[in-house]
């Protein structure tokens, strides 16, 4: 009898000596949540809407000069090169999938556009590291380096891609920009509005440029602002919910940085003790069932 089979048994045998009752414990974080993330029937952004988007996390200015809004160009060149081998190679046994390329610890295949203005070396990518992979856009992010590219630190910009907010890869302006010792990102856009809600399993929804010829400037103090020091940037913070004034929003003495649940603390029970017994391995099953 395998492991699994093993703990699937001994899960239910727990389960019906402590009986099936739920307990709840409210949580004012997880209520302001749902009423923020309910089900919604899709509708459209107004386009007045659109055309006043500000955020705190950055600036938009207009610019005299750009590279029009192509829907054809989603992908850089080499995403493009390396998709038809990914999910269409030729059945021929001298084909080889290139081995992934990395800044830092990016995938070049997520990478929109990057550059180098001597010591100091930059680049925006996209990650679906907080975002809904099957129902929604990746995030935007953005690796920065001071020492050409020895070391990394990697910042969440607060925008979801289209949201309405599109990062153009094809951007014609430079990405680093030094203006009296102050260094900004700064990088072709253009707002977009969403016409169709997401399905799954489905295609991607359609969208209508509302407005071209935008560029979006981050200011690395603000992308890097952590309130709290607990690891987590203020921009973070807001996404997730938590509070960006006090390290261990739940005040469960874990730390928002590592609390795998940081909004809501759960009170230890009978139950909780026997769940992360066996999640932490502390069980002997092959000599009986019982605690290492």
């Amino acid at each position: 009898m395998n492991r699994i089979t093993l703990t699937t048994i001994f899960l239910t045998i727990v389960l019906n000596l402590f009986g099936q009752e739920n307990t709840e414990y409210p949580s004012k974080e997880e209520k302001k949540y749902y009423r923020n993330y309910r089900y919604k029937s899709f509708k459209p952004v107004g386009k007045s809407k659109i055309l006043n988007y500000k955020s705190n996390n950055f600036n938009i200015r207009d610019v005299p000069t750009y590279k029009p809004f192509n829907e054809s160009l989603l992908l850089t060149p080499y995403q493009d090169s390396i998709l038809p081998i990914l999910f269409d190679p030729p059945i021929k046994d001298s084909i080889v999938i290139p081995n992934s390329e990395y800044l830092g610890a990016i995938d070049r295949f997520s990478i929109l556009k990057h550059e180098k203005q001597g010591e100091i070396e930059s680049f925006i990518y996209w990650s679906f590291e907080y975002e809904d992979r099957f129902f929604g856009e990746p995030g935007i992010w953005i690796g920065y380096s001071t020492d050409g590219g020895k070391n990394w630190d990697y910042y969440y910009t607060g925008i979801v891609q289209k949201q309405p907010v599109f990062i153009k890869w094809y951007s014609a302006i430079p990405l680093i920009n030094v203006i009296n010792d102050k260094i900004t990102i700064q990088i072709e856009g253009a707002l977009l509005r969403q016409l169709e809600p997401f399905t799954h399993p489905g295609p991607l929804p359609k969208y209508k440029i509302i407005k071209d010829g935008i560029c979006i400037v981050f200011d690395l103090s603000t992308l890097s602002k952590d309130s709290d020091n607990d690891g987590l940037t203020d921009i973070v913070e807001n996404k997730l919910h938590t509070d960006s004034q006090n390290k261990d929003t739940d005040n469960d003495s874990i730390p928002d940085n590592i609390d795998l649940n940081p909004r809501f603390n759960l009170p230890k029970t009978e139950k909780t003790a026997i769940y992360e017994a066996i999640i932490n391995e502390q069980i002997k099953w092959d000599k009986g069932v019982g605690y290492a």
